[in-house]
């Protein structure tokens, strides 16, 4: 037992005199001063002792005056000084150690600095979040954003913390409501900044080209600003517990190819607007509790090779337009 406590001291100390030599100030380290990851690849050893740091909130940890809750999109997380990389040298870039687990191993840094004089080209904080302003208010409601247990409050906050610029609010504001409806948000694995490296997410030119995730558990429902993703071309939903109906601003979704949101419970008649998707080549709505008529607008989609209806409140008769759908092999109504 002996032998092993001294192994134990041992180790402790080299892993202190690693730590000491990445200390950007003299003395106890504090917030912000601990193992600078931009001027080393040698942090892994000070996080598992800098640890319990870790574990503070962000509003009661303090960064040149300010709160880290201020700079990081995340409650647990270590700031450091980065190298000085503002356009004046004046001020430091800001990095966040974010976790969701108290394991140290599971932590990781994340690209969130940004100049505290200026975001995005635009000089002050709040003339910064004015702009992005202009795209989320433009699709939800003030009074929405205001209420703090909404996902659309927490998607914007999350924005202005990673200072997201105003030609990428669009998408970043969309996902994040998305992941926050969804309880997706709070899991590791969906907690990066750019949605473009969450699992089940292609874009191209940073532009989100495909959401697939099926068999999530995702509970709520579709809201508004998914409407937002314009350049989407497609979106598998299929083997959930998605409620309520598709949402208006589904309309402007126009790239879309591949639609499945079979085996959900998602109610309400199919959007007339879905008929208007031209470029539509799988369509599958199966197994929700849709309700209505099938449209004679059906036969606009000329690409369309797969239509699955069944098992729906779908009444009526099947209209004389599908016929005109040359490309159809796979249509199942009742």
């Amino acid at each position: 037992m002996k032998h092993y406590s001294i192994s134990i001291i041992l180790c402790y100390f080299l892993i202190t005199q690693v730590c000491s030599q990445y200390l950007v100030d003299e003395g106890p380290p504090a917030i912000g001063e601990i193992c600078d990851d931009d001027t080393n690849n040698k942090s892994t050893l000070c996080k598992a002792l800098q640890i319990a740091d870790c574990n503070k909130e962000a509003s009661s940890v303090s960064f040149n005056g300010n709160y880290v809750k201020n700079y990081c999109p995340f409650n647990c997380a270590l700031v450091v000084r980065s190298r000085n990389a503002c356009p004046d040298g004046s001020m430091k870039l800001v990095k966040c150690l974010d976790s969701d687990e108290t394991s140290p191993e599971n932590f990781y840094w994340t690209d969130t600095g940004f100049c505290e004089q200026e975001q995005c080209g635009i000089v002050g904080i709040q003339e910064y979040i004015t702009a992005i302003d202009k795209t989320i208010l433009a699709i939800t409601d003030e009074e929405v954003i205001e209420n703090k247990q909404t996902p659309q409050y927490k998607a914007r906050r999350d924005v202005i913390s990673a200072r997201i610029c105003p030609d990428e609010v669009r998408t970043h504001y969309a996902m994040y409501v998305l992941a926050f409806e969804w309880s997706l948000r709070m899991k590791v694995e969906f907690s990066a900044i750019n949605p473009c490296s969450w699992p089940g997410v292609s874009c191209d030119q940073r532009e989100i080209k495909e959401i697939v995730w099926l068999h999530k558990n995702l509970k709520g429902t579709i809201p508004e600003e998914i409407g937002l993703l314009k350049t989407l071309a497609r979106l598998s939903l299929d083997q959930n517990f998605l409620s309520g109906s598709i949402p208006n601003n589904f309309k402007h979704l126009t790239e879309l190819k591949r639609l499945d949101l079979d085996y959900n419970k998602i109610t309400g008649s199919i959007p007339e607007s879905i008929f208007t998707f031209k470029q539509l080549t799988w369509l599958d709505l199966d197994n929700n509790m849709f309700t209505g008529t099938l449209s004679f607008d059906v036969g606009q989609l000329q690409h369309l090779a797969a239509l699955s209806l069944y098992n729906n409140a779908i009444t009526g008769t099947v209209p004389e337009s599908l016929s005109q759908l040359q490309k159809l092999r796979e249509f199942i109504f009742c």
